[in-house]
């Protein structure tokens, strides 16, 4: 079949971006070595902490942690711009807008009650995949049942001591005590009408704002770290080596470009696969509720 002229150029697209992606785990392992040898010939030293001014560290380390961070989430930023503009992303939007634009009022209106259900469902499956496991029916955990004309509470109100006497096996035990704690994360109107965990079908995803807080968080807790490391290595002062700090400077840009380049392609990743999944996910939901509920009649004005 012969491609058309948009799947080639998606293709360079996608072939293009692949290769970058390699590049940058390429120049990263050049880096590490780069560095490995530069210590190993003894170029390298520690700052004395006891001798230092904290003064001037704080001003050695701030530039390269603000820097990082700043660079971490524009090329995020970028990677999510890339992102969304890819066709398959812009697709999948289409496809949940389109659907969510078509509900009604009265739709919209019950759409709060098929959440609960939904919800409640969700939360029985989990249970009942967890007692399965252990040959313990969901009926026995959640109800009364009777054992030798003998009627017995629902497992689930059950202490610890009263089933180790009810001689449930300590695998049966710890079974019950999970599915008594067992929640989801549920779905709600807000969440299906703005902008997949198997075990947990209600656990849709994270939106963009959500991936952005959460890559934010994390690049502040690694640069932290590296970058106050970073200021504390400083180049031997020896006379013979003119070009050795000029090289210790680049290598600390280097590191920290580096670093925050592959935020570039978590951006991409997370539009492409994270955010297309949440709402595609979404989408599917909305369309088990239409299958779900009937179909709001058309009613026709009579002329007078």
């Amino acid at each position: 079949m012969k491609k058309s002229v948009e799947d080639t150029i998606q293709y360079g697209k996608s072939q293009t971006m692949k290769e970058l992606k390699k590049s940058a785990f390429d120049f990263i392992v050049v880096v590490i070595v780069a560095a490995l040898v530069l210590a190993s010939l003894d170029v390298f030293n520690l700052i004395d902490l006891n001798t230092m001014n904290i003064g001037d560290f704080v001003v050695s380390w701030v530039p390269y942690f603000l820097a990082t961070i700043l660079l971490t989430l524009d090329l995020y930023k970028k990677g999510v711009f890339v992102g969304k503009s890819t066709e398959k992303f812009g697709a999948i939007a289409k496809s949940y807008s389109d659907l969510a634009n078509s509900l009604s009022g009265k739709q919209i209106r019950d759409l709060g009650p098929f959440c609960e259900k939904y919800n409640e469902d969700a939360l029985v499956n989990l249970r009942t995949s967890i007692l399965k496991e252990e040959g313990i029916s969901y009926d026995d955990f959640n109800d009364e049942f009777i054992v030798n004309d003998v009627k017995y509470p629902a497992l689930k109100t059950w202490t610890k001591k009263e089933l180790i006497d009810g001689k449930y096996t300590k695998a049966q035990i710890k079974a019950i005590r999970l599915a008594k704690k067992a929640k989801v994360k549920g779905i709600n109107v807000n969440i299906l009408l703005s902008s997949i965990n198997i075990s947990d079908p209600t656990n849709i995803g994270r939106g963009e704002s959500e991936l952005e807080k959460r890559i934010l968080v994390s690049s502040i807790i690694k640069y932290l770290v590296s970058t106050m490391l970073m200021s504390l290595i400083v180049i031997k002062d020896i006379t013979t080596w003119g070009w050795a700090s000029l090289i210790g400077v680049l290598f600390k840009v280097i590191y920290m470009f580096a670093r925050s380049f592959m935020s570039y392609f978590n951006g991409y990743d997370d539009m492409t696969v994270s955010v297309a999944n949440h709402i595609t996910r979404k989408t599917d939901i909305l369309k088990m509720y239409l299958d779900y509920v009937p179909p709001v009649p058309v009613t026709e004005e009579i002329e007078t």
